[in-house]
C-alpha cells in the first residue's frame, strides 16, 4: 500500500504515464538490466572512492556502460609470516 499526498507546489507533475511504464517493467521483471546494474555499481564506486559521478550520455548508452566498469577484485592483503 502506497500514500498518496498532495502537491505543495514545489514539486514537478507526475508523469503518469511513465510511471505506468516503470511499474509494467518491474512487474515484469524487465525494469533492471545488466546495463542499469553496472551504470549504479560505477557510480557508488566513484562516491565512495570520492570521485565525482557525472556521466556524460555517451556513458550512458547501453552498449558501452559494461564496459566502463572494471571488475577485477582489489589486491588480496600480504599474508603474514608464520610464527
Amino acid at each position: 500500500m502506497s500514500a498518496t499526498f498532495p502537491p505543495t507546489g514545489s514539486e514537478p507533475p507526475v508523469r503518469a504515464e511513465l510511471v505506468a511504464r516503470v511499474r509494467r517493467a518491474i512487474q515484469q521483471g524487465t525494469y533492471e538490466t545488466p546495463e542499469k546494474w553496472a551504470i549504479t555499481v560505477r557510480r557508488i564506486l566513484q562516491v565512495l572512492r570520492g570521485k565525482s559521478v557525472n556521466l556524460s550520455p555517451d556513458e550512458i548508452t547501453s552498449d558501452s556502460a559494461p564496459n566502463r566498469l572494471d571488475n577485477t577484485p582489489p589486491p588480496s592483503p600480504p599474508i603474514p609470516p608464520p610464527e
